[in-house]
């Protein structure tokens, strides 16, 4: 039987999104990443209101940490993208780890709270757009959502749908470990930032993960593969930039992986059963694997999210190893994923040569 609490966040999903590619093409208007205002609707509607909090917080971690951060080293953006991302994911995690201390007993809930990338998005929006802008066009496709689902869900209540279901699935809300978590991200700056290798979205490996069988996570991917293969027939009569493109996939790939699981798993193919029963995950993963891998090729993407899962999952297991074997472990891995960066750095640093002597070179501003 359908869970109608899952149910109805895809439904959120998939009307925010196609709202919010509405303003964008209306009105060229950003809304702090794609899936942020979906995020904050299906939030409110649940009366999660911790969590909007709390993304206003680390909203502005990462606005401070992306400003802070342009002002002393020349950065491109994709770089600067992922100091947003990755500030307020580490605050994330913090906060996480010490809610869960007796000190903090009721107010673990508040300061726990919150969504480890939307921030990080908003706030990369807000630094190029203006806070002012980008908060209204959020609150905008918000209340446009909630206007869609606020009747739908009082259908579903006063039908009983609710009533009948047993429960809300475990899967809605996965408990996730802080520290795989970040590690996850960081992993996922280097394949993209410094390897050039995708990494199934930036927190895609957790969903990977979560799946627990390799039928499960084949299934994913053939549908990742299958939707690459017939976008890149596809994106060429259409013409898209890469924000249209985006909104494509993830609208038409969100869709496509929501029902075509629920008939694969209809129709007994084994490895869909799982997927299905996450609320959002296989809905975004599933798109960004088809995106990255039409931007930068099946290999690379492939390869990039196999390397991130098969590292996140060896530090999942740290804490299973004795105690003496932990803080080595995480040090090591802490070393070993510094390194990684290396070759982009080198390729900054490159960057960063080449403007000096040819600022140099041509003095065009000498004397302004």
């Amino acid at each position: 039987m359908l869970d109608p609490s899952i149910e109805l966040a895809r439904g959120a999903f998939i009307i925010g999104l196609v709202i919010t590619a509405v303003f964008y093409e209306r009105l060229r208007v950003l809304t702090g990443g794609a899936i942020t205002a979906s995020y904050i609707a299906f939030l409110l509607l649940n009366g999660n209101y911790a969590d909007v909090v709390a993304w206003l917080f680390l909203t502005a971690i990462g606005i401070f940490a992306i400003t802070t951060t342009s002002k002393y080293v020349a950065l491109p953006r994709n770089w600067l993208f992922f100091v947003g991302i990755i500030a307020p994911a580490l605050v994330h995690a913090v906060l996480v780890l010490w809610g869960t201390t007796e000190a903090w007993t009721g107010l673990g809930p508040l300061i726990t709270a919150g969504l480890y990338v939307t921030n990080g998005l908003t706030a990369y929006d807000i630094v190029r757009e203006g806070a002012l802008k980008i908060f209204s066009a959020i609150a905008a496709v918000v209340v446009a959502t909630l206007v869609i689902l606020i009747p739908l869900r009082m259908w579903l209540e006063n039908s009983g749908h609710f009533e009948e279901a047993t429960q809300s699935s475990n899967f809605m809300y996965e408990s996730l470990s802080p520290i795989e978590v970040v590690a996850c991200i960081l992993l996922a700056a280097a394949a993209r930032l410094s390897l050039g290798l995708g990494s199934a979205g930036i927190i895609g490996a957790i969903f990977w993960l979560q799946l627990g069988s390799v039928e499960s996570v084949v299934v994913v991917v053939l549908f990742s593969v299958a939707g690459t293969l017939i976008f890149r027939k596809l994106a060429p009569l259409l013409a898209l930039t890469q924000r249209q493109q985006m909104y494509v996939v993830f609208i038409v790939g969100g869709i496509v992986s929501w029902f075509g699981l629920f008939w694969a798993a209809y129709t007994g193919i084994g490895g869909a059963a799982v997927p299905l029963q996450y609320a959002l995950e296989p809905l975004i993963v599933i798109p960004l694997m088809v995106l990255e891998s039409t931007r930068i090729g099946l290999p690379k993407a492939l390869s990039g999210a196999t390397f991130v899962v098969v590292a996140v999952a060896g530090i999942g297991l740290i804490p299973s190893l004795d105690a003496s074997l932990q803080v080595p472990l995480y040090v090591g891995a802490a070393i070993a994923m510094s390194v990684m960066f290396v070759p982009g750095v080198r390729r900054l640093r490159e960057g960063w040569d080449a403007a000096r002597d040819a600022g140099v070179r041509f003095p065009v501003l000498k004397g302004i």
